[in-house]
This record gives structure tokens, sequence and C-alpha cells, in this order.
């Protein structure tokens, strides 16, 4: 296999220290290398009966759930790739609430002025909702295009069984309506598996090349090595090179300034950004450096439960430490040697 057993140790030391810390019940790590899209590590545990956590599904693949704010950087490369957003536009968020549609968005912290850096790293869904409406709500389906065009409607053709097929309401569906687009630019009215937005992610580390997530390294059949794997491309040019750039610089700032702020460390290359579902049920984080991206998921295994309140739930206070913990052991493994 592709598996690296050095980081799927690292990675699922990493997940089970949290997963015990807050008591979650389940939780997904998984590796991608960025140039070939083999699957370093790939750690999925479950709560059982007894307290323990143990691999009992396979998450990463099979389960799609709401990306939460992760998504934001789907919205946003659309916008910055189709030329309405570039590295002055600002949007002013007002008081931290819109009312939009009949709906009501509203974000975590105070609002202002913020250029797309800060939507990213202070993860505003005012921002994000305004932006996209401003530039697609005259026609919904250009933006949908870019997901087909990512792929994003598509069950990944890998070599593993039971991958989950995304969902993703569109203009055509009885549960689009005026707010739907607005919602859909923070992460709802979707659903991905952990999988799918690594490869994604991945696509941006990879100067927008998105290359399908490989399981199998080799396969041997009497002592002879029959099939080697090589890189397969999806999408050869997600992007121009200046929306990729520019979503690049902006997942970094998020590191450094924002959600993910507690894991910046100076002289280390790395993006990322958090991201929460609605009612706290699951956290998120998608973190780059330059030859690994790697996607973190902690969630409830019931849409009713979540954790306590916003400040548990958040994909900076669940997933993010978990990959701070294990970047920081990759780093440390010199071995390794995962590019700085």
């Amino acid at each position: 296999t592709t598996l690296d057993l050095r980081i799927q140790d690292i990675a699922h030391s990493a997940l089970e220290k949290q997963l015990y810390a807050f008591s979650a019940h389940h939780g997904s790590v998984l590796v991608m290398e960025t140039a070939t899209g083999k699957i370093r590590a790939m750690v999925n545990l479950r709560k059982n009966e007894q307290g323990r956590y143990v691999d009992a599904y396979n998450y990463a693949l099979r389960d799609a759930t709401e990306p939460g704010s992760t998504f934001k950087v789907v919205s946003l490369l659309a916008a910055m790739d189709d030329g309405f957003i570039d590295r002055n536009t600002t949007v002013n968020t007002g008081g931290g609430v819109w009312e939009y549609g009949g709906q009501r968005i509203t974000d975590s912290h105070m609002g202002g002025i913020y250029d797309i850096s800060d939507i990213l790293a202070l993860s505003s869904n005012v921002g994000s909702a305004k932006l996209i409406v401003k530039s697609y709500s005259s026609n919904p389906q250009i933006f949908i295009n870019h997901l087909r065009r990512w792929k994003m409607f598509d069950k990944l053709d890998i070599e593993l069984p039971g991958a989950a097929k995304p969902m993703i309401v569109t203009p055509e569906s009885k549960r689009w309506n005026k707010a739907t687009l607005a919602s859909m630019s923070y992460g709802y009215a979707s659903a991905f598996s952990l999988l799918q937005l690594a490869t994604f992610y991945n696509g941006i580390a990879n100067d927008g090349k998105m290359v399908k997530p490989l399981f199998i390294d080799k396969i041997m059949k009497d002592g002879k090595v029959t099939h080697t794997a090589t890189p397969q491309v999806m999408v050869e040019k997600m992007a121009s090179p200046k929306a990729i750039q520019m979503m690049t610089e902006a997942l970094t700032k998020a590191v450094e300034k924002g959600t993910a702020k507690s894991i910046f460390t100076p002289n280390l290359k790395m993006a990322g950004k958090t991201g929460t579902t609605q009612n706290q049920s699951d956290g998120w984080f998608m973190g780059m450096v330059p030859n690994l991206v790697t996607g973190v998921w902690v969630g409830a295994e019931d849409r009713a439960v979540h954790f306590r309140g916003l400040q548990l739930g958040q994909g900076a206070t669940m997933a993010l430490p978990i990959w701070g913990y294990y970047m920081k052991k990759c780093y440390a493994d010199k071995d390794l040697a995962v590019s700085k």
C-alpha cells in the first residue's frame, strides 16, 4: 500500500490523544502526498462500548458530512478564478450579522471591513456569503459549474470500496431557494467525505493540479512487480495560477493570524482552514505543508448530539490540535523529510 507506517503511527497517536481528551465519539485523519496523491496515512477511530477507541469504520471514505467553513476555500477559489475577487477586494461584514433571503447569517465575532485573508482567517460566514451572492446570485449555475469541473459531484474512483457520494443542492432541486447560495458559500447545503475535501485542498497545494488519491503503491505477482502506481490527474488546471497563488497566500495568513494561529510556527511553510458544522456536531481542519495535505475530522455519531457549545465543537478546538501535534512529530523525524 501507499501508507507510511511512521506517519500512520504519528497520526493515530495524535487522533487518539485528542479523542480521549474531549470524549468525542469518533475521528479521522487522512494524509495525502501532494505531488503523487498517494495516501500516506489514514486513521479512523470510534469509541466502543468499553470507552476505548478502535478502528471499526472508515469515516474518511464512507461518511459524507457538511464541510462547514472548510468549504469557504472552494467558494472563494471559484470567485477568484472568475475575476470577482482579487487581492484588493474587501467586504463590509457590518456587525457580523446579515439578513438575506429570509435567513439570518451570523459570525462568531464582531464584524468590520475584511479582505479575503480576513474572511478565511476569522472564518466569516457573512463575508463569504456577501461575496458569493454578489458574484453569482444572478446566475448560480456558473458557481455550480466550478464544482462540477472540480469533480465535487462525483464519487471518487479509488481502489477501495465504499467511497461516499457527495451531496450538493443545485438550482434544480426542490430544496433550492434564494438563501441556498449564501449558505452553500460557507459549507451548508452540501456534504463531502474527508477524502473528497483532502483531494480538493491537495489540488491547491499542487499548484492547481488535482490528482486522484492512490492507496496501492505496487502490485506484485510471483515476486515480481506487475504494477507501479503513477500520479493520475483528475483536473489539469483547477483555476488560473493567479487564483491558486492568491488562495495559497490567504490560507497561509489564516494560519498566521486567524482561527488556526495556535499552531503557527515561524520559518515553517504551512497553510490551512478550520471548519465547524451546524450545531457543532463536527470539527474540521485541512492543513497544508509543501509536500503533504492532511485532513482532520472529529465528530459525534448522531447529528442531534453535539459538543457543548461552539467553543468545544469548533474545528479550531477539536481538530486543529491533532494536526499541530502530528506535524510537530513529523518534523521531528528527519527521516520523514516533511518539507518546510
